[in-house]
């Protein structure tokens, strides 16, 4: 099991390097959903031994996490805009 908390990290990093290297302009706080999909995704293969398996209960602590640094990103931005 204490293999499988890795890949949530590995995949994470995979996506964003992808990102990163599409051409285009990043914009500000671009890593955060892809920080905290691989945050939350290792947490849900932490707790999956209670609940929902290892794959799914990690794929959806991928889900929220990048749902939550979607969130904090616009967050951010909106309040960078207003200063």
């Amino acid at each position: 099991m204490e293999w499988l908390m890795f890949y949530p990290c590995v995949y994470m990093f995979g996506i964003w390097d992808a990102y990163k290297d599409a051409g285009e302009e990043l914009k500000v706080n671009a890593s955060l959903p892809f920080a905290f999909g691989a945050f939350f995704g290792t947490i849900g293969v932490v707790y999956s031994k209670d609940f929902l398996g290892a794959v799914w209960l990690g794929l959806l602590g991928i889900g929220a996490g990048v749902i939550v640094g979607i969130g904090l990103q616009s967050f951010f931005r909106n309040r960078v805009k207003d200063t």
